[in-house]
């Protein structure tokens, strides 16, 4: 029928195939506290790029991108991934996508490392004080763990975080941190710091006085930052510093005069310093009233002698005055004086209290009572000692049995008669030397007086000198005669063990022994001195002579072996064969023969010896027979 139809459709062609690129254009090493930039790289043959989407951790989000509908050739795109201390790394993969319209698409698929980026703190830094020594600032740390370096910078702070507080003067000042990993990551932060003025101490002080009088000290410091709170005082004379939280007068007594320098510290309540200041202050000195007198005075003659002994610090002895008072009512007008070194007249025994007063020529006035107790009858010396007898070397006990009379003995003065001397109650003495020796003492009370001097006699023993003689020997069944050399007199000896002796206690027993014994000679003279030495007697026994052996390798029986023989140091041993010939010879047989002569075994057969044990025993013939 010629009927007809048509339809008409858009059909949209688009340009060429797009081509995904990125380049990254940060640093080469990322960190996790920094964005990430990349920079468009995608290309088209023809036709535009129309959209490009941005998988930035495609694999733990893949859903998750970001999109832009305009792109253009270099365009930048920045992102943050979170930020992190621990691993040191970690490995994103960034998924890359070019649309050209809406079907045409191109992927870059491409794996980045972020390190991972410090963490710093900073605390707040305490206010300084300006005359403090430079300190380390320790308040700002890398608190991840992240392995880096870090450097300070600001005003009085090196980059090792030293702050000196006289560099930069009173004010508030910034400090910053920067803590750098090995990976190049920053992480940094910033604190002030207030360097405070120090307080400024001063203070006067009233007119100087005589020693042990009370100084008024008053207080004139000041501070422009902050409240003082505490004063330390220093007197310069030894005593302990004072310290009081309040500026009140403070009193001080000197105990000696001469000139002081007295400083003072003052602190506020935010804990600074002052330097110290100083002033120097005079303390005028007192009178020292001293005297003395003789140790001791017995009656009747009590005349005592009195030596002034007063000085002042200042040396202005000559412009004293002094006022006496022997304590003695009786003796009337003649108890006072005004004299320098007086002499006063005792009738009694007393005591006596004797005042001095000393005035100065300053006007300062010190006086002292002395007790005069030295008037006594005379004490009385006698001693003991502490055992008859010694030896040299010995030490000598004395025992001391004085009387004192009215006072107690308190000097001792002995003498030992041999250059000897002590001071002590009861002494011990040690005489180096024998003899007969004078010994002497005489003794002080406690009243200051000398008794007269005892003497006694006493006699020291020298020791023996014992050499009980070489060691000897003696045949078995034998007896030999002990002869030691003794020095001394009057000598009592004594052997021990007494074994084989004919008697123990004369100087030259005989010894009958039948084994080898060690004696000791033990010898005592009168005062109880002993010395002492030993002696060994060696029995020779009888040698036992084998009169076979057989040297036929078999281990047993191998060498003649001739007992007690190697007792003899001296004995000689020849063995010759039937025909005269000499085939072994031997001086001390201290290797038995083997039944060789100059290195050729023998032939069994019947030798003949000649030994001769020497220390007085015979020589001893007879065979002995080889075997194999």
């Amino acid at each position: 029928n010629g009927c007809t139809d048509t339809l008409m459709q858009v059909l949209t062609v688009n340009g060429g195939n797009p081509v995904a690129d990125f380049a990254a254009v940060t640093p080469p090493n990322f960190c996790g506290n920094d964005s990430i930039t990349i920079q468009n790289k995608s290309t088209i043959g023809s036709g535009n790029i129309t959209k490009v989407e941005i998988y930035w951790d495609n694999v733990n989000s893949p859903t998750l991108f970001d999109t832009d509908d305009f792109p253009v050739f270099n365009k930048l795109y920045r992102h943050k991934y979170p930020d992190f201390q621990t691993p040191l790394t970690r490995t994103y993969s960034i998924r890359y996508r070019a649309y050209s319209g809406g079907v045409c698409v191109s992927d870059r698929i491409s794996n980045i490392t972020v390190n991972a980026s410090p963490k710093v703190a900073f605390a707040v830094i305490p206010n300084s004080c300006l005359n403090v020594a430079p300190f380390q600032v320790t308040q700002a740390t890398e608190t991840g763990g992240v392995p880096g370096s870090f450097v300070f910078s600001g005003p009085g702070i090196n980059a090792g975080g030293v702050f000196n507080p006289a560099v930069v003067g009173p004010g508030t000042y910034t400090i910053k941190y920067k803590y750098t990993s090995n990976q190049g990551c920053v992480d940094s932060a910033q604190q002030t710091i207030t360097v405070l003025r120090a307080p400024v101490a001063d203070f006067t002080t009233v007119a100087p006085a005589c020693e042990s009088k009370q100084v008024i000290f008053r207080d004139a410091s000041s501070s422009q930052d902050g409240t003082i709170t505490t004063w330390t005082w220093n007197f310069g004379d030894g005593t302990a510093p004072v310290i009081l939280n309040t500026n009140a007068d403070v009193p001080h007594t000197f105990a000696n005069a001469g000139n002081y320098t007295v400083s003072l510290t003052v602190t506020t309540n935010n804990g600074c310093n002052s330097l110290i200041r100083q002033s120097p202050v005079v303390i005028a000195p007192l009178p020292k009233p001293a005297f003395s007198f003789p140790a001791s005075v017995c009656l009747p003659a009590a005349t005592v002698n009195f030596t002034n002994n007063s000085t002042i610090a200042d040396g202005t002895q000559n412009s004293f005055t002094y006022s006496w008072d022997f304590g003695d009512p009786a003796s009337g007008t003649n108890n006072t004086s005004t004299a320098i070194s007086p002499t006063h007249v005792y009738t009694g025994a007393g005591p006596y209290s004797v005042k001095l007063s000393v005035t100065s020529g300053a006007g300062c006035t010190r006086d002292t009572t002395i007790l005069v107790d030295i008037i006594h009858p005379q004490p009385k010396a006698d001693f003991d000692f502490s055992r008859p007898s010694i030896c040299v070397g010995d030490d000598l006990g004395f025992i001391d049995k004085s009387t004192g009379a009215d006072g107690t003995v308190n000097g001792w003065n002995w003498s030992f008669g041999d250059g000897g001397s002590s001071l002590i109650q009861n002494p011990t003495h040690l005489y180096g030397a024998a003899g007969n020796f004078a010994v002497k003492l005489f003794v002080t009370n406690s009243r200051g007086c000398n008794s007269d001097t005892v003497t006694k006699q006493f006699v020291v023993y020298s020791y023996p000198v014992v050499n009980a003689g070489p060691d000897r020997f003696v045949l078995e069944n034998g007896s030999v005669t002990l002869e030691p050399s003794v020095t001394g007199a009057n000598l009592n000896f004594l052997w021990q063990p007494a074994t084989y002796l004919n008697n123990d206690k004369i100087e030259r027993p005989v010894s009958s022994p039948l084994a080898d014994i060690t004696y000791t000679l033990t010898v005592t003279n009168p005062g109880g001195c002993t010395g002492s030495d030993m002696v060994f007697v060696k029995v020779l026994k009888g040698p036992k002579i084998p009169n076979t052996f057989t040297p036929n390798g078999d281990g047993i029986n191998e060498t003649w072996r001739i007992e007690y023989l190697d007792t003899y140091p001296e004995n000689r041993v020849q063995v010759f064969t039937r025909t005269g010939q000499l085939v072994f010879e031997s001086r001390g047989y201290k290797t038995p023969w083997d039944g060789t002569a100059r290195g050729r075994s023998l032939p069994s057969d019947t030798y003949y010896y000649i030994i001769e044990p020497g220390n007085g025993r015979k020589p001893l013939t007879g065979y002995v027979t080889i075997l194999k």
